[in-house]
């Protein structure tokens, strides 16, 4: 199944010091036959913005999901996990 889709990157770090706003993304690719759309299940955690670019990933495409964290809002300790699913292949 994960020769369907490929993750840029599945594990991110933000500096837990930081006094700015810190972004990275991630990015996933297509490899599937067919479209693709990405759900995201996580909720919210306060002091981190998540925004998917499209839900929808044609065949061959890819979409990015962007990671936004303002430590002004709150501050996040420990690990976070947000999960995304992918559907029609039900694959996390």
């Amino acid at each position: 199944m994960q020769t369907m889709y490929e993750v840029s990157n599945r594990n991110l770090r933000f500096n837990s010091n930081a006094t700015d706003v810190e972004t990275q993304t991630v990015t996933v690719k297509n490899k599937f036959q067919e479209q693709l759309t990405i759900e995201r299940e996580t909720r919210d955690f306060p002091g981190m913005k998540i925004e998917v670019a499209s839900e929808a990933i044609p065949k061959d495409g890819e979409t990015t999901i962007t990671f936004t964290y303002d430590p002004n809002l709150a501050l996040l300790k420990g690990s976070k996990h947000f999960d995304f699913v992918l559907m029609p292949i039900t694959q996390r």
